[in-house]
């Protein structure tokens, strides 16, 4: 393609500066100037060489990228659009992963923000984050943002901060220099802020040697990213993705250290890698022949075909990060065993992820049937358990694989045991303050290395509520056991998860008076039987005996109408 310019050849690898064992692996063919894609043999990287011209760089973004790169070429950029790249999906996806870091006042920086989705989804959920970007396309980068209000710099040094969030969502691969990029970035991060990178595997299979993109100038392995971030003071917390052919870092600021070089093993499987996909005669065609169709039906129409094909794929990509979801009664029920549940909630406090926990029994499927806003915070929990016999005989009838059931105070005990193994800090809320106080004390005779970041009893006012809050949240707690009846635990934690800025939270009812010694627990025997309610009957039986009376033969009716709906084949309540 005529009218671009090139820089001189750099002659070093882009992410390491090594001029050293360089193999060119791969040439750019779309604007066809002579760019060749270089792999490294100390990192394990690759890079194109040499650059455009700063000029023809800004030219190109502007004028051609959209019309050469077709999946984002459109006739009108609109939520049309962005439904059909499920922009929105995908940030809700990373939102969920990365927001559990950012605490109250903390402030989010996104670099390449593109049409805008991951901001509006941050501003969507905790609407109290100052949000600031560095999107040079200012024709687009407001597509998505839903009138969310961003702050947009033109480099990192007019990002002011510091920041509990730096974003680069398929961006570093965009950068001259991803090296000295990533120093300027994380000068700006606030004491345990953290930088989230997303960028395309190299390693991944694809149908591209060939078909080097031109805009990308840096090309990642995971190790060569783990050696990138760690030559410029970056560690990561967490590398698992969900979108495949990519690379998920989540990293925290660390002392800078020079990296071991790639081993020779790493550089020859990867040139193998490239090699099988190198001079594939079928790439070369395709490449042709969407040249052609570009030039007939233009841009936006092969645009448009490209995103119906991809968006059912992205959709099975993220249905596969959801994992073990299961529908239960129009409900989603996570089909865990009771290991599964505990590693799921060992990982959120690890790693900061925000992970909402409930559980259904037979009372709480009962009173959802008349309670929407009960069913919609349970619904929309990271995390929902079968605790209860009598639901897990339910699902079982109704060929809904439940493994077991998990039983809200079983699970509290596992997790405080590995709080007190791997140093995580416990918040308890609920319960009369005379009994909070004696289930901590007897909670820190049996494990004797658990240190608890709070405990607040759970009789206060709406008025007293927002200082709660901003109690749990000053605590800098791992996890949330909120000791209330239902529906308060489930509609506090709906409310106010973002704002609490704890990791893993989780109802557990009265779990706390069995735990302080007030109320006794079946024996194994009756756990097992399914016959947990009889204890509690017994010993509660003026209260509890109309109520077990009233939802049992209303979840019987429940059961029996599910089943008659689910043998007809019809549509599923909601």
């Amino acid at each position: 393609m005529s009218g671009y310019h090139l820089d001189r050849p750099r002659r070093a690898c882009r992410l390491c500066g090594a001029t050293v064992n360089q193999r060119v692996v791969g040439r750019e063919r779309t604007l066809d100037l002579g760019q060749e894609l270089v792999r490294c043999g100390l990192c394990g990287g690759a890079s194109l060489d040499p650059d455009l011209s700063a000029a023809d760089e800004a030219r190109f973004y502007e004028h051609d990228y959209r019309r050469l790169f077709t999946a984002e070429a459109a006739f009108r950029h609109q939520e049309a659009f962005v439904a059909s790249l499920r922009l929105r999906a995908i940030a809700q996806w990373r939102w969920a992963r990365l927001g559990g870091f950012v605490p109250l006042g903390g402030a989010v920086l996104e670099v390449g923000s593109g049409y805008g989705a991951f901001l509006s989804e941050i501003h969507r959920d905790r609407p109290d984050v100052p949000l600031a970007a560095i999107e040079p396309d200012a024709h687009h980068r407001a597509v998505a943002l839903g009138g969310t209000k961003v702050t947009f710099v033109a480099s990192p040094e007019e990002a002011g901060g510091p920041f509990a969030l730096i974003a680069l969502f398929h961006s570093l691969e965009h950068l001259r220099d991803p090296a000295g990029s990533l120093v300027s970035l994380r000068r700006l991060l606030a004491p345990g802020g953290i930088l989230a990178i997303e960028v395309p595997d190299i390693a991944a299979p694809w149908s591209g040697w060939q078909d080097v993109h031109a805009a990308h100038l840096g090309y990642f392995t995971g190790p060569a990213l783990d050696r990138l971030c760690q030559r410029v003071g970056l560690r990561p917390l967490e590398g698992q993705t969900a979108l495949p052919g990519t690379l998920w870092r989540v990293l925290r600021r660390c002392d800078p250290q020079p990296p071991l070089p790639a081993p020779p093993q790493e550089i020859a499987a990867l040139d193998r890698h490239i090699d099988r996909y190198r001079h594939r005669w079928r790439d070369r065609l395709k490449r042709r022949l969407k040249t052609l169709a570009v030039a007939v039906l233009g841009p936006q129409r092969i645009g448009a075909w490209q995103r119906r094909r991809l968006g059912p794929l992205t959709d099975r990509m993220l249905a596969q990060a959801a994992g073990s979801r299961q529908r239960l009664f129009g409900l989603p029920v996570d089909a865990l065993t009771m290991t599964e549940a505990i590693d799921r909630a060992e990982t959120a406090m690890r790693t900061r992820q925000r992970l909402r926990q409930a559980d259904i029994n037979v009372a709480k499927l009962v009173a959802m049937s008349g309670d929407r806003l009960l069913r919609a915070d349970v619904a929309g929990s990271d995390m929902v358990c079968v605790d209860g016999m009598g639901v897990l005989w339910a699902a079982r009838l109704l060929g809904v694989a439940i493994p077991e059931r998990i039983t809200g105070i079983d699970l509290m005990d596992h997790l405080l045991a590995r709080a007190g193994r791997g140093g995580f800090r416990p918040y308890i809320l609920g319960a009369e303050a005379t009994v909070l106080d004696e289930a901590v004390a007897s909670l820190r005779r049996r494990y004797p290395d658990l240190v608890f970041a709070g405990w607040h009893h759970g009789y206060f006012s709406p008025a007293e509520e927002p200082a709660v809050v901003a109690a749990i949240a000053a605590s800098r707690a791992d996890c949330l056991f909120v000791a209330m009846p239902s529906p308060a635990k489930e509609a506090f934690l709906a409310r106010h998860h973002a704002a609490l800025g704890v990791a893993y939270v989780m109802g557990v009812g009265g779990s706390i008076d069995v735990i302080a010694g007030k109320r006794w627990r079946a024996p194994r025997w009756m756990q097992r039987a399914g016959l947990e309610w009889l204890a509690r009957l017994i010993q509660d039986p003026r209260h509890l005996g109309p109520r077990y009376l009233k939802s049992n033969s209303l979840f019987l009716g429940l059961v029996i109408k599910e089943w008659i709906r689910l043998r007809r084949g019809g549509a599923e309540d909601t």
